[in-house]
């Protein structure tokens, strides 16, 4: 087997961003994910028996769930399994505690330069930390680091029909409302998102519907967006936000190469002549294999025989091996790549860190 070792130039890391996209819906005071009836988000979600390990053994390491009864009844070398414990929920706050509002105050003026919206205090646009609000904290294990600008949309539904539709339309955090079409208030502001802490701040208060449902302790009311966080409702009212988060992921891009004149010699038995005999000679005390065992000859012609004798391999596979020549990852050609002598090529391989 032939080890090649990475040139400087060959290797490069870097991080692929990606925008997943999310959807929340309550309704009845239930929270639906990504239609699903998942109502919060795991760690280890989307990661068929993912959960964390240790081996058993002389370091008694376990999880301070693991009982020593169940410590006790594991082999040496045997797995003690756990859980991952990280979990977070979609968070709705009708008019959220002033002492929460305070503690968000810096980072409400961090924003005052994409819109003077964003002003904890302003004679314009009111003092948040008493304003009636609804305040929608998003789980970070689902928007990575931060929200993508222009992707958020929030609705409001009664009994079934859109009564009003926000949409972040200039990426400047403004929630504008854009339907229905002709609606009150199209064309208002009815809050602010906060993109890299994942926040919706509403105080929208006009109607949106003629028609009354109950919110919070008890008021019954229009719908209107500073209801939003008030999932307590009846089955008359549902909310709708989705969004793209930024996730950013760390990728290894590697170049392997094949030189010319390199790589045609195979170990695969089928590269060899048929009816050869391999074993030259054994007994008790020797074993001896055949080195002069000929290769076939894969070069085609196309008059039905075979043409001038030419040594041909097929890639169909690239190893990838640490320093200490350990095999860490594999990558493989959809269709095997046929490599004669004069033939030189170059492999792109990515690896997610």
């Amino acid at each position: 087997m032939t080890l090649y070792k990475f040139k400087q130039n060959e290797v490069a890391i870097n991080k692929l961003r990606t925008h997943p996209h999310h959807r929340v819906l309550v309704h009845n005071n239930k929270v639906y994910i990504n239609n699903t009836t998942s109502s919060f988000v795991m760690l280890g979600e989307h990661i068929d028996g993912a959960q964390p390990f240790v081996l058993k053994d002389g370091d008694r390491y376990a999880f301070k769930t693991t009982t020593d009864a169940n410590y006790a009844s594991k082999q040496y070398g045997e797995k003690v399994t756990g859980s991952y414990p990280m979990s977070s929920s979609y968070g709705f706050d009708l008019n959220a505690s002033t002492t929460r509002m305070d503690s968000l105050r810096a980072t409400f003026n961090s924003y005052n330069a994409l819109s003077p919206r964003y002003q904890f205090s302003s004679s314009a646009h009111g003092l948040k930390r008493t304003a009636n609000n609804s305040l929608v904290s998003m789980p970070q294990l689902h928007y990575g680091s931060g929200i993508k600008r222009r992707s958020i949309k929030c609705r409001i539904y009664m009994t079934g029909s859109l009564v009003g539709e926000l949409h972040d339309v200039y990426g400047n955090g403004e929630m504008i409302q854009v339907g229905p079409e002709g609606s009150t208030g199209s064309g208002s502001v009815a809050g602010v998102a906060l993109y890299k802490e994942g926040f919706l701040y509403l105080t929208g208060a006009w109607d949106l519907s003629p028609s009354t449902d109950v919110y919070g302790d008890g008021n019954t009311d229009n719908t209107k967006w500073k209801y939003f966080s008030a999932i307590n409702t009846t089955t008359k009212t549902a909310i709708e936000f989705e969004y793209d988060g930024i996730e950013e992921i760390p990728t290894m891009t590697m170049y392997a190469n094949a030189p010319k004149g390199e790589l045609n010699c195979s170990t695969n038995l089928t590269s060899l002549q048929r009816n050869q005999e391999a074993l030259q000679h054994t007994s008790s005390v020797s074993y001896i294999e055949n080195n002069s065992l000929s290769l076939a000859n894969l070069v085609s012609s196309p008059h039905g025989a075979s043409g001038s004798f030419e040594k041909t391999t097929y890639i169909s596979s690239i190893g990838i091996y640490d320093e200490d020549e350990n095999l860490i990852a594999i990558g493989k050609v959809a269709t095997p790549i046929k490599k004669r002598q004069k033939d030189g090529y170059t492999f792109k391989l990515k690896l997610d860190l």
